[in-house]
């Protein structure tokens, strides 16, 4: 199997939100690839590169799910296999730190 690098995962639900709160979701992600955990670290980088992060993160948290929203004609739409792109990371974000790898 041929390794390429830390990739991150995102539900295709997402595009239904709105651009702040998948901006916030992107932040959040790349965040881990540098710290893997929610740690104190990983918190300041939140702060140093999204410092309204909390307001993006709360307003996700009140919205419906996509499925209670918009209604599931497939149960096979809503796996994590079939509704999740990969985005590779950016180079500023640094190489090989945590992060969800394929």
């Amino acid at each position: 199997m041929q390794h390429h690098g830390p990739r991150i995962w995102l539900n295709l639900e997402l595009a239904k939100k709105p651009a702040p709160c998948l901006e916030y979701i992107v932040v959040h992600e790349l965040a881990h690839l540098l710290e893997r955990h929610h740690s104190d670290r990983f918190t300041a980088l939140m702060d140093r590169f999204m410092p309204q992060w909390r307001l993006y993160r709360d307003e996700l948290n009140r919205a419906p799910l996509g499925h209670e929203a918009w209604g599931a004609s497939s149960p096979a739409m809503h796996s994590p296999r079939c509704s999740r792109t990969p985005i590779s990371a950016s180079p500023w974000m640094g190489r090989g730190v945590g992060g969800t790898t394929s």
